[in-house]
């Protein structure tokens, strides 16, 4: 099945997602502490974002234990915010299908950042092991 960028229905696969990781990850986890959120703008109405057109999710492991609500987290150690209209081809692609897949992902990617419709703050790099693969298996539920 596969679900609309930001629709409650994709937060819950998305959730699911990352929690299915991180059990997978088992003793690794232990000791894991790390948080992300995303934010973003311009979202269309029917998928319930705020007055402002904005929705936000965010992350927070802390000892292999997962906290996942709406919202923005002050503080993340990393914050992905864009337009709705620049990152939904980018969450569409599941870069692991291919290096042809991979380029057009980072081509887009920096495209969005050039043009100021995206920002990171933080690391992608630093991100926990149970965490690098989620944008892929996510990207494969994106409608």
């Amino acid at each position: 099945m596969r679900y609309a960028f930001a629709s409650r229905e994709w937060l819950a696969a998305l959730h699911a997602v990352i929690a299915v990781r991180l059990e997978a990850a088992g003793e690794a986890a232990r000791g894991l502490a790390y948080s992300m959120c995303e934010v973003y703008r311009g979202v269309p109405a029917h998928l319930g974002p705020d007055a402002d057109g904005t929705l936000a999710w965010h992350c927070r492991i802390a000892d292999g234990a997962l906290e996942f609500g709406l919202g923005e987290l002050p503080g993340a150690d990393l914050k992905v915010a864009g337009t709705y209209e620049a990152l939904l081809p980018i969450a569409r692609i599941d870069a692991s299908s291919g290096p042809e897949a991979a380029k057009r992902l980072a081509a887009l990617a920096g495209a969005a950042m050039a043009s100021g419709t995206l920002a990171i703050e933080g690391d992608l790099a630093a991100r926990p092991a149970p965490l690098l693969a989620v944008h892929d298996a996510i990207a494969r539920l994106t409608a």
